[in-house]
């Protein structure tokens, strides 16, 4: 879907990949190491979708992560659940950055 760049089938898998990662968010953000750090690269995908309607369906989903990280017991774990995040809250920055334009006429002025 995303080569072919459908918008409508992108946005279904979208939904998909961020209704399952938001259930998994106590999973997402607790002490165990089962692997749970591949949904956050689910949820990174659809920001490789040339569409930004596409990539913008994930937004509410990390911003819950990122809000329950920061209300994780202060102390030790905190301090790793951040650890381990921080790499994918780069990535979600980055690929960010690539949608947003600024208009021509922003530099005629």
């Amino acid at each position: 879907a995303i080569r072919e760049e459908d918008d409508e089938v992108s946005v279904g898998l979208t939904r998909l990949f961020v209704n399952m990662a938001s259930a998994y968010q106590p999973m997402i953000l607790g002490q165990y190491d089962m692997d749970q750090y591949k949904l956050l690269e689910f949820a990174l995908l659809p920001f490789t979708h040339p569409s930004f309607e596409v990539a913008d369906r994930t937004l509410y989903f990390w911003m819950d992560i990122i809000d329950g990280s920061l209300r994780a017991q202060p102390g030790e774990w905190q301090s790793e659940l951040l650890r381990r995040i921080t790499p994918y809250i780069e990535q979600l920055v980055s690929k960010s950055l690539n949608h947003f334009v600024i208009p021509g006429e922003f530099f005629t002025e």
